[in-house]
């Protein structure tokens, strides 16, 4: 039996006790709980090994998979619950305790795996190997066999991103935890859809029988293929063949990371933002779940919009934030206009930065920062951007602080140059500050800011005369927190 199994069957009594009473171990005496508890571990080590859950591999977990976890966590918790309430038992212990120690184990048990599943891994962490985005049509088993052999390749890679498949019995299903979004006559939706997330396609691939598609479907995602200018290709062409890029196409692909150390003070921030924003997570639950409830009724699922946006190191990564746009076609593939997809509880979210709370999740796994440049699509990064590259994105910064909506792009980017070269614990306090101000009083510009961040980068392209002795130090420090950028 794995440790975090007997962690997850100990915690499991008392989280449950918790759940139902917070002050139920003021009140009561803990001898009760101590035996529920020890029972329960006795059970579920027992019950875990008869429904063959230590033989699951973690990495490759199914459905099936689960339904075994919910097996054995309710017999364990139906033996643990028969001994508590026998006459053998000590009183105190709440009737409904077994029902949520259910709960718990079940949900400790599928976590447990599921962060260590390869699902898992496809959905947090494509932004480390991905090198393009790709659509298959055809929920095959060639497809399936595709999808697991591009997991298995080291360095940069496709990544199939959503499947399509002309039978109703597949979609809304998943193969190998892509998801089977409709029909080919959603092509262009799909495409659409895709690239408002950040997320660009750019190839098409067909797993069906290599019978060349005659049909009008088939035609029809040809046309939408050609128009965008995506590769449509047949899956079967290709399969257990060599890539058809050369190594100067895939080197072109790949981000180089600095191997040089943060420097110290930014390092130290970002291990403090990391363990706040896992407490804020847990701290801010309620909320959360007041928000999410929101978005469904206004917006409906899924709760939580992602985009792909570029983070350090010009590295893509995903972005989360709650759903405040409807979607951008309605249920019969019509678009539907910009102006009417914002409802009011939306506004309210965004008036209020209440719609970003899902990136403290973002924070915690360490892709973004609380303070620093916010991350942009592709895109829009500007084209000399290699400074804000440096530097972790963050939820706001000292361009969100100094004008955010009220500023152009080539006046963010030189904010956000000025902060990289000016990061201090007093500016951070500064920015942390006025960005409560500008979340119950707006946006507003500050010109002086502005005017003085612009002069910096001119400073640094050489577009003006002699730079004074401040900038000087301000250019020697830039350059030092290129080479020790967090």
């Amino acid at each position: 039996m794995h440790v975090v199994d007997l962690v997850i069957a100990a915690a499991a009594p008392s989280f449950a006790i918790i759940a139902r009473d917070p002050a139920y171990l003021l009140r009561q005496e803990p001898i009760a709980l101590l035996q529920y508890t020890a029972v329960g571990i006795l059970a579920a080590m027992a019950c875990l090994q008869l429904f063959g859950v230590p033989k699951i591999l973690a990495r490759f977990l199914s459905t099936e998979d689960v339904w075994q976890i919910v097996k054995a966590a309710a017999a364990a918790a139906a033996l643990t619950g028969a001994f508590a309430f026998s006459p053998l038992s000590v009183d105190g212990v709440p009737r409904s305790l077994p029902f949520l120690h259910f709960l718990m184990l079940t949900a400790g048990f599928v976590s447990a795996r599921w962060f260590r599943s390869e699902h898992f891994r496809r959905l947090d962490q494509p932004d480390q190997d991905a090198s393009e985005n790709v659509l298959i049509v055809g929920a095959t088993r060639l497809a399936a066999l595709y999808i697991r052999m591009l997991s298995c390749l080291p360095g940069p890679r496709q990544r199939v991103v959503a499947m399509l498949d002309d039978n109703p019995q597949m979609q809304g299903r998943s193969v190998s935890g892509v998801p089977v979004l409709g029909g080919t006559a959603k092509c262009e939706a799909v495409l659409t859809e895709y690239a408002t997330h950040g997320v660009f396609i750019r190839r098409v691939l067909v797993a069906h029988a290599d019978e060349r598609s005659r049909d009008s479907a088939h035609r029809k995602l040809a046309a939408c293929c050609a128009e965008r200018g995506i590769r449509l290709e047949f899956l079967a062409d290709r399969f257990l063949l060599e890539g058809d890029k050369s190594p100067e196409e895939v080197a072109e692909t790949e981000v180089l990371a600095s191997p040089n150390p943060a420097s110290r003070y930014v390092s130290i921030r970002q291990a403090l933002e990391r363990i706040a924003a896992g407490a804020m997570l847990v701290v801010l639950t309620p909320a959360l779940v007041l928000v999410a409830l929101c978005v469904m009724i206004d917006v409906g699922a899924p709760i939580v919009f992602w985009q792909e946006r570029v983070g350090r190191f010009g590295k893509p990564i995903f972005v989360h934030k709650f759903r405040t746009l409807c979607a951008s076609v309605d249920r019969n593939g019509t678009p539907i206009p910009e102006n009417k997809r914002l409802s009011r509880i939306g506004a309210a979210l965004r008036a209020t930065r209440l719609d970003e709370l899902p990136q403290l999740y973002d924070i915690a796994r360490g892709v973004m920062s609380l303070i620093g440049p916010r991350p942009l699509l592709p895109v829009d990064m500007p084209e000399d951007s290699f400074i804000r590259q440096q530097a972790t994105p963050g939820i706001t910064g000292w361009a969100q602080i100094n004008g955010g909506k009220l500023i152009t792009a080539e006046e963010k980017n030189a904010l956000d140059e000025w902060y990289i070269a000016h990061v201090s614990p007093i500016i951070d306090l500064k920015i942390v500050l006025r960005t409560v101000r500008t979340t119950l009083c707006g946006d507003r510009r500050d010109e002086a800011a502005v005017q003085q961040a612009l002069r910096h980068r001119a400073e640094r392209l050489g577009a003006v005369g002699p730079v004074s002795s401040n900038a000087d130090a301000c250019g020697t420090k830039a350059l030092i927190f290129r080479q020790n950028s967090a």
